[in-house]
């Protein structure tokens, strides 16, 4: 295992963390030193996420009087986080569905702009040079476009790369990043890999991930999670554990000719015409699809072209602009939607964000 040098910014001595009875965090001992670059892997519901909200404070460990926190930030040590916080920032699921929860409808300059303060809500007016690094930022992650855009107009991706860059114009010493390759296209992923790469860049940081070939070069310290208990490993132990798995060449089919029925009972859904408008934007254009018996379909694309759109107008959610049809099998035009959606299985990030 490589040594490093640089001072150390949190550690951990014994910390298990209890919810409902459950040990989900059992007897961690860990050291975050300036300079490092973890990885850390682990099944669903190992304790990642539990492990980076221990770290931030934003959970406590459980005492049982060996329990140890300590942040040594400013030149001091201190073992309570309420005023550090700002130190280590925080970019996972959770942050982002606060957004839907609680209806924050920001324009996307706002919320970068709150990243600069550690603020949730716009409530310190940034100077000049504070403005300027959020407009680097926004260009950097190529959402400039977007400054002007409300975050829930946003697709699920997109959302995902406001929050990195909310991050990246704090003054945050430790990045804290969740699973946050999760949801962004290809292009977005190599523009974060860059940016975590480069120097200048943040020093520091923590990624949580399933996959360790879309991780950065850099990451220096490797670690797994298991039932709670967290280990050091390397990244050969990583890379053998997890083989590439790469997806079969399947070349596309347009939507633009759809399949024809073989009869007319074997229809589920046809779309004729269909224009979507969000926010005044147009997000689908005269889209012609049918969707058949026993036909599994990959829709593909980059961030914000309109996947997540096209699920909701199957699904009932949205309705073609004037002009534009739709019929679903079995369902009368003009029939209550929610008969329909009983029919539907319907899984979403929104969905999920509900549950909180």
């Amino acid at each position: 295992m490589p040594k490093f040098l640089g001072n150390v910014l949190v550690e951990l001595q014994q910390c298990t963390v209890t919810l409902g009875g459950r040990t989900v965090l059992s007897s961690v001992d860990f050291t975050l030193r300036a300079g490092e670059r973890w990885a850390l892997f682990g099944p669903n519901g190992a304790g990642k996420t539990l492990l980076l909200k221990l770290l931030r404070g934003d959970i406590w460990p459980t005492p049982d009087g060996r329990e140890l926190r300590r942040y040594h930030f400013d030149g001091e040590i201190s073992t309570q986080p309420r005023d550090l916080k700002h130190h280590l920032a925080y970019v996972g699921p959770e942050r982002q569905d606060k957004y839907v929860r609680l209806g924050w409808n920001l324009r996307v300059s706002e919320v970068v702009i709150t990243g600069l303060f550690d603020e949730d809500i716009p409530l310190t007016a940034p100077s000049r040079a504070q403005r300027a690094r959020v407009q680097r930022a926004l260009r950097r992650f190529g959402i400039w476009s977007l400054r002007r855009r409300r975050m829930l107009t946003l697709s699920y991706g997109q959302r995902r790369l406001v929050l990195v860059a909310r991050a990246f114009v704090s003054d945050a010493q430790v990045l804290l990043l969740d699973e946050v390759f999760n949801g962004l296209d290809a292009a977005v992923k190599r523009k974060l890999r860059k940016a975590l790469e480069a120097r200048g860049g943040p020093p520091t940081w923590l990624i949580t991930s399933h996959r360790p070939h879309e991780l950065p070069r850099t990451v220096n310290r490797w670690a797994r999670m298991h039932d709670g208990r967290l280990t050091m490993t390397s990244r050969e132990n990583v890379l053998i554990a997890k083989p590439r798995d790469p997806l079969p060449s399947i070349p596309p089919t347009p939507l633009s000719k759809p399949r024809r029925p073989r009869a007319a009972s074997d229809w589920l859904v046809r779309i004729e015409g269909a224009s979507l408008y969000r926010a005044y934007r147009p997000v689908i254009q005269n889209l012609d699809w049918t969707l058949t018996r026993g036909v599994h379909w990959g829709v593909l694309g980059a961030n914000g072209v309109g996947k997540s759109t096209v699920l909701s107008l199957i699904y009932g959610d949205l309705h073609p602009a004037l002009g534009g049809s739709i019929a679903r099998s079995g369902h009368a035009r003009g029939a209550p939607i929610e008969a329909w959606k009983r029919r539907v299985g319907w899984m979403s990030p929104e969905l999920q964000a509900d549950y909180f």
